[in-house]
């Protein structure tokens, strides 16, 4: 048998009430939360049951009279493959001509190569011609003026076509 002081005694009941009042203070946070939530989903399941019963109000809104129209009957059927070649029978195609693409000069040119530095050239090679030219920015080729070169490029006009050669 273990002796127990009174002051231990008194230290084991202290303890074991603390214990219980946190326990307690627990249940008391878990009941306002349970509150809570129940009123919440009263809140939700009323709105719920309100537009029901708004709904069912509205139905009558949406009836139609139908006394007054006119019921067409059924189609009969049809032999779709003779309505099929009757059409085309009698179908009239026009023929649209189309214009032939204008051929561009700009066909027969092709970027040789571009030449960086304080002024800028393009090698530009006539095809038809087999001849290649060193062109400035201004210069004119076969009625093509050289508007811009950059480094991947040159940037041809003429008449108002605007026209990009590529390395």
């Amino acid at each position: 048998m273990s002796h127990i002081t009174p002051e231990e005694r008194l230290l084991e009941l202290i303890k074991k009430a603390q214990g219980s009042l946190k326990i307690k203070k627990e249940l008391k946070i878990f009941n306002k939360v349970n509150i809570i939530l129940i009123g919440i989903i009263v809140i939700v399941i009323s709105v719920f049951a309100m537009d029901v019963v708004k709904s069912k109000k509205n139905i009558s809104d949406l009836e139609a009279d139908l006394s007054g129209l006119k019921i067409m009957p059924l189609p009969q059927p049809a032999d779709i493959k003779e309505i099929a070649v009757e059409d085309i029978k009698e179908a009239v195609v026009a023929k649209i001509e189309m214009p032939a693409p204008e051929k561009s000069l700009a066909v027969d040119l092709n970027l040789l190569g571009i030449i960086t530095g304080d002024e800028k050239q393009a090698i530009i090679e006539d095809r038809k011609e087999g001849k290649a030219y060193f062109l400035y920015p201004g210069d004119n080729l076969e009625g093509f003026e050289v508007i811009s070169i950059t480094d991947t490029g040159v940037i041809l006009d003429r008449d108002g076509e605007k026209i990009e050669l590529k390395i």
